[in-house]
């Protein structure tokens, strides 16, 4: 009877601190006296459906406009014919060029060894292995480089990556059971890109998606923090890299693909960045463009936002767009398997991937046109939305990191052959699902396309299941979600200045330098005290707390925390614990994944 008195009289409590202006109110996304709508709504799970233009949104949101990596067009370029690949000068940008010069080209292996010195060496060719040509030249290797003097200086530089069909490939796919009948699958995606994101700063984009009946996830979670666990997730139905790197027996999807014959290709821009190629690179595929993208890293770039914008005189998402593109026209009537990697223009912005909209668009009219989606799935999607900055501290931010988008095409060949399975990937657009169920599904196009293949249960979710089956409706739970990434629950908010507040952050302090003392950062990192409250809500179970506060020194953290009332109340961080300031030039002294996103370096 006490504990029940003592719940009753926390709630009691608790309401008297509501308060509906804090920026953290889910409240505020419905007008008053209107009905809330709600994305996704099964007995489980209940997503609210927000406008992209939601008024919390407007002042962190501005369009961007696309700009020219080169004053005249690129210089050179490449063509593929007969297995041959061929680089060229461009007459009409030559022309443009009123002085004489004089172009050279190198096997970027070897000049690898260079990444570092590359700018250097470009300052001083007459000591670059590199040999002259004119018009254009043959060559029989994976990426070349390519640069051209004006008395003796280097005015132009750039790489090109040709995708010439490989023998080994050609004979491996002669052994391949039922090859015609084999439906290929093209990835292509955009690093922490909301779904609401998508609708707001590509609508062009989106428009031509709709218009020809690409089926969108609206439910579609993110399962961690970001962008590695949450591939992993869908390329191996793992949710932590550590249970990766020391499984003997778990692999990658590129593998599983290439080893019943398709051809396999990865792709991703800004490799620089603390990402995946360590993963990714313990399994080779038959074409992996690390090396194409770290030697343009050191091209003169343009940078906007921090990152990337140009690499020499190419904009960085372009070079993927155009590898995918090439990848799929080379194996348009050939199985084949390919990851394509953006995040020059999404990671650090919420705004820039506005400026890409037309480019984008451009890359799926191509796409279509040539034939490629005859017997190709692509699944255009993100990891997460954004997940640092001053627009994450609102609740709107809260839900768009969330939610990142996907959008699926599905060949008409398809949806003939296969009425049950694509009527119940309909259906299951309209429910909660995760990286897992699409880790499922590209094992189940696997089966569909008759390849003597048997489908491996996702280890972190085994009861997950293809998009192409009938499943039950899931709680963030049973599909895999820890609850700090449920999306499935409004929250309400309370007073910042309460009393529990107090001690519930203080709590969540001393967890924190606990888990930073766990990792081995004592020495490393600075101790934190807490400088202001940002936000505080209870969910609206009552079950769970949700906290933002800021530190000295400065970093913000986002936390779950469920608080168990009563004369012996405890509180349990749920799930991981969320960073959003832009922590990495403060992080930078540890290699640990968990312990960059805690650490402030000494």
């Amino acid at each position: 009877m006490k504990k029940i008195f003592g719940a009753l009289l926390l709630l009691g409590i608790l309401k008297l601190y509501l308060l509906y202006t804090s920026r953290y109110s889910f409240s505020d996304f419905a007008p008053k006296n209107q009905k809330k709508r709600y994305l996704i709504e099964t007995p489980k799970c209940r997503i609210l459906d927000v406008s992209p233009f939601d008024p919390q949104v407007m002042p962190h949101f501005k369009r961007e406009f696309y700009k020219f990596c080169g004053p005249f067009g690129l210089l050179t370029y490449v063509t593929v014919e007969n297995k041959t690949a061929t680089l060229h000068i461009n007459e009409t940008v030559a022309r443009r060029h009123r002085r004489s010069f004089r172009c050279l080209y190198q096997n970027l292996a070897e000049i690898e060894f260079m990444y570092y010195k590359l700018q250097n060496y470009l300052e001083h060719p007459a000591f670059m292995p590199f040999i002259p040509f004119e018009r254009n030249v043959t060559f029989d290797f994976d990426f070349v480089a390519v640069i051209c003097l004006r008395a003796k200086k280097v005015f132009y530089a750039n790489v090109h990556a040709p995708i010439v069909l490989k023998e080994n490939i050609t004979e491996r796919q002669k052994l391949m059971k039922n090859r015609d009948q084999a439906f290929s699958v093209l990835i292509v995606g955009i690093e922490s890109m909301s779904r609401l994101n998508f609708l707001r700063t590509l609508p062009k984009t989106h428009l031509l998606l709709e218009e020809n009946n690409w089926i969108s996830l609206k439910g579609y979670s993110k399962i961690a923090d970001n962008t590695l666990p949450n591939l992993l997730a869908l390329l191996a139905g793992l949710d932590d890299p550590k249970t990766f790197e020391n499984c003997a027996n778990c692999s990658l999807l590129f593998s599983e693909f290439g080893q019943v014959g398709y051809a396999t290709a990865y792709a991703e821009d800004e490799p620089s960045l603390v990402g995946n190629q360590q993963i990714f690179e313990k399994f080779p595929t038959d074409y992996n463009f690390h090396p194409y993208f770290r030697i343009n890293e050191n091209l003169k770039n343009r940078k906007r936002h921090g990152l990337n914008y140009c690499t020499g005189p190419e904009n960085s998402g372009e070079r993927v767009l155009n590898l995918a593109k090439n990848f799929a026209q080379t194996f348009k009537n050939r199985p084949s398997f390919g990851l394509f990697w953006m995040k020059s223009f999404s990671h650090n912005n919420l705004n820039l991937a506005s400026s890409m909209d037309s480019k984008i668009r451009d890359f799926f009219v191509n796409i279509t046109n040539s034939g490629i989606l005859k017997n190709t799935f692509v699944f255009f999607l993100s990891d997460h939305g954004l997940r640092f900055g001053s627009f994450r501290e609102t609740a709107m931010g809260w839900l768009e990191e969330r939610l990142p988008f996907v959008y699926i095409w599905v060949p008409v060949i398809f949806r003939v052959n296969f009425r049950k399975q694509y009527h119940s990937l309909e259906d299951n657009s309209d429910k909660l699902t995760t990286p897992y169920h699409l880790y499922m599904t590209l094992q189940d196009i696997l089966v569909l396309s008759k390849q003597n293949y048997g489908i491996k249960a996702s280890q972190a979710c085994p009861n997950c299941r293809s998009l192409f089956e009938s499943f039950e409706d899931r709680t963030c739970e049973e599909a895999g979600i820890d609850y700090h990434w449920c999306a499935c629950n409004d929250y309400i908010a309370l007073n910042t200045e309460a009393n529990f507040v107090t001690i519930l952050s203080e709590y969540v302090l001393r967890y924190i330098h606990t888990m930073i003392f766990d990792q081995g950062g004592e020495k490393k990192c600075l101790r934190y005290s807490i400088t202001r409250i940002i936000s505080v809500s209870i969910s609206d179970n009552h079950k769970n707390i949700l906290l933002i506060f800021e530190t000295s020194p400065k970093a913000v953290f986002e936390v779950t925390v469920l608080y168990t009332p009563g004369r012996g109340q405890t509180y349990s961080v749920k799930g991981g614990i969320s960073r959003l300031d832009n922590y990495g030039e403060h992080s930078d002294c540890t290699s640990n994944r968990l312990l960059r996103k805690l650490c402030y370096c000494r």
